[in-house]
């Protein structure tokens, strides 16, 4: 009977051990479980952990959808921008004395009209106000907030009253100049702290062909 007795107490001692060495094992478990993951071992509902979108957020993450405030700024002021230098340019178109200002001025407005579309494209994409044509946002720099370089209402009133010819090719040399470095400020700003890969790759387009612009300009002054 005793040895009966104390092969009983031997399972009973058995049995406790396993079942602590069960429920350690439980704890080292649980204590692996991911923090969304249940006392049970039942995961957090799919809602939780998978149905995060993953659309692009502004200004949050590199993809090509995304945008911060500083790329909205540069798309709104270029449209402005090259708004007011496709007006310089028809006036030169019928204005200048020499043939190459006029051809300056004629690929001047060809390549600024498909920039205005891009931006345009831009800020639609973005779901962010297009400047309207004209009225009080139409980039006279006399108005607060105007583009740099953009010239006041009185400029572009001298420039129009001016006689065709010489005067005129200086007047539109000097100010398109000047328009140009405020386009190449502008774009400077958006590739040091834009964020969309589409801006900010226009950016540097632009700043090249300001320059390039400027220098042609530079040589045409020289000669007149």
């Amino acid at each position: 009977m005793a040895r009966v007795v104390r092969h009983g107490l031997a399972v009973r001692e058995h049995g406790v051990r396993a079942t602590r060495g069960a429920v350690l094992a439980c704890l080292a478990a649980a204590a692996l479980l991911p923090a969304g993951c249940s006392g049970s071992g039942d995961p957090t509902p799919p809602s939780r952990t998978r149905g995060a979108s993953r659309a692009p957020i502004a200004g949050t993450s590199a993809s090509p959808g995304f945008f911060t405030t500083t790329d909205v700024s540069f798309a709104q002021n270029m449209i402005r921008h090259h708004r007011q230098a496709v007006e310089m340019a028809d006036l030169a178109e019928t204005k200048a004395g020499a043939r190459e200002v006029a051809g300056l001025a004629g690929r001047v407005r060809m390549a600024q009209q498909p920039e205005i579309s891009l931006m345009t494209d831009l800020l639609t994409s973005w779901h962010r106000p297009v400047p309207p044509a004209g009225g009080s946002d139409s980039g006279h720099g006399d108005r607060p907030g105007d583009a740099p370089g953009t010239l006041s209402g009185d400029e572009i009133a001298r420039l129009k009253a001016a006689a065709t010819g010489r005067d005129f090719d200086r007047r539109f040399l000097e100010m398109m100049a000047r328009h140009a470095q405020g386009a190449i400020s502008l774009a400077r700003d958006e590739v040091a702290a834009g964020g969309n890969p589409a801006a900010k790759a226009r950016a540097r387009q632009i700043i090249a062909n300001q320059r390039a612009e400027i220098d042609e300009m530079t040589r045409l002054l020289d000669r007149l």
